[in-house]
């Protein structure tokens, strides 16, 4: 028999449950009483676990029995689902959906223990759905043959408290700061892939001596650690501190990213650099922190992930801390990944990054203006800042011999307003240009620019190595 991969939906009056010519069933459009006129509310075609090292259950489909309970104060339906090592949530307004699958747990590979072990046949009783209407009870078994390997039974009535916290889509409003936006008292979730403990309180412990691990058997392509909120804030720099490292792994192999969560979509961010240089082996080291900054998002959710290195597909942490601070994104044009660039530009001249060509102040990459043309044209990004702090920008210029003196232009400007700047002309190389200007009150954000008026003569200016301090 096919594993199944959809769930149907059907209706009878409670007192003709055993009379076959009372049913009817949902056909997408109304109901019949013919049960091939059927149509899937809800259908996933996902398989877990393509792939384990050993012999134990793999390539499972997420489908299988459980229930729906109705939570009347959300007024939505939650159906409860499983694999053989995962716990599968999804949520609808209606019984006929529309149908999303909101949240996995996944519980890893054999052996379980009495402290981490899932189960099947996943429900969650009404009886116990508790007055906020956010707060109930997972029941669950683990069949004594189903090879968990746990040592005692816990082949019976097993209860799992569940808080379920509705979201908000209300705009974040943290300010910059140095607070750790992952401590607990912050709402924050921490999520992984799967843990080899099953605990993850040792990501926001504050400690970095510790070591947790998605170790769970599964020749997987992808390892995660983060968190999610029940609302929105801005983030734009993760400290990600390693656990333990070995030949079976514990490392990314390649360089870790951070993605974010965009209407409950995981997307990759655009423009991230992490420092110190991650080497992707395991000479990243064990206990070692990596700081990745990367443009101001707006988000319920962030996690580092990665291809898992070593024989055995795992990486570990101690801690993760996510922070919305006052920098400088991708100062040096060298980050990577997909979305939106650190550096944007306003005027009409041709702008982009010269990639490794030997253009660069320092390291491989620099942005660059270019026009024969007039008007003034400049690459810019907005920082976070507090009101009435004070800082100093800098960055490195090339010019070009067409640009007249005083014509190129370095500063910092609140809205359209230019609280700092400095002037320069033709260089024969690259000058260090710097502003230092003082917050005004109520203000959050400062716009540093560089450019030039053109004056309709082939000029460029190259530029690099942006810091704010």
């Amino acid at each position: 028999m096919a594993d199944p991969q959809s769930v149907f939906l059907a209706r009878v009056p409670k007192n003709k449950v055993q009379d076959r010519g009372a049913w009817k069933f949902y056909t997408g459009a109304g109901w019949s009483a013919k049960i091939a006129d059927r149509k899937p509310v809800l259908t996933d075609t996902r398989r877990l676990y393509a792939q384990t090292y050993g012999t134990n259950a793999s390539n499972l489909s997420v489908i299988s029995q459980g229930g729906v309970t109705y939570l009347a104060k959300q007024k939505r339906y939650v159906y409860t689902s499983w694999t053989e090592y995962t716990f599968e949530f999804y949520e609808a307004p209606t019984p006929w959906g529309p149908w999303k699958h909101f949240m996995s747990k996944d519980f890893g590979g054999y052996p379980w223990s009495t402290s981490k072990y899932g189960g099947y046949g996943v429900t969650i009783p009404s009886k116990f759905v508790q007055p906020d209407g956010n707060t109930m009870y997972i029941q669950a078994n683990v069949c004594p043959c189903g090879g968990g390997g746990i040592g005692t039974s816990v082949y019976n009535f097993n209860l799992r408290k569940l808080v379920l916290t509705p979201s908000t889509t209300a705009p974040a409003d943290n300010l910059p700061g140095a607070d750790n936006l992952a401590v607990p008292t912050m709402g924050a979730v921490a999520i992984s892939k799967s843990t080899q403990s099953g605990s993850l309180a040792l990501m926001n412990d504050g400690a970095k001596t510790g070591s947790e691990s998605d170790f769970d058997d599964e020749v997987k392509g992808a390892s995660w650690w983060g968190y999610e909120w029940p609302s929105r804030h801005k983030v734009n720099n993760v400290e990600f501190t390693s656990g333990a490292v070995s030949a079976e792994g514990g490392y990314f192999t390649g360089r870790p990213r951070v993605q974010v969560k965009r209407d409950g979509e995981w997307v990759e961010v655009g423009s991230q650099t992490v420092s110190p240089a991650y080497p992707g082996d395991a000479s990243a080291g064990a206990n070692t922190t990596y700081t990745i900054t990367f443009p101001v998002q707006e988000t319920d959710g962030v996690r580092v992930i990665g291809l898992p290195g070593g024989t055995r597909s795992y990486t570990t942490v101690s801690e993760l801390a996510v922070r919305y601070v006052s920098q400088l994104a991708d100062g040096g044009f060298e980050g990577t990944g997909g979305g939106k660039p650190a550096w944007l530009f306003e005027g009409t001249a041709a702008n982009g990054v010269d990639r490794g060509l030997g253009f660069a102040h320092s390291g491989a990459n620099n942005g660059w203006i270019r026009c024969t043309c007039t008007g003034f044209s400049d690459l810019y990004q907005t920082v976070p800042v507090t009101p009435g702090a004070t800082y100093t920008f800098g960055a490195w210029i090339n010019a070009s011999a067409n640009l007249p003196p005083d014509q190129g232009r370095f500063g910092v400007r609140a809205g359209t307003t230019d609280l700092a700047s400095t002037t320069f002309g033709a260089g024969t190389g690259y000058v260090h240009h710097e502003v230092t200007v003082k917050v005004p009150a109520n203000t959050h954000e400062l716009t540093v620019y560089a450019g030039f008026n053109g004056p309709n003569l082939d000029t460029w200016i190259q530029v690099d190595d942006f810091t704010v301090s």
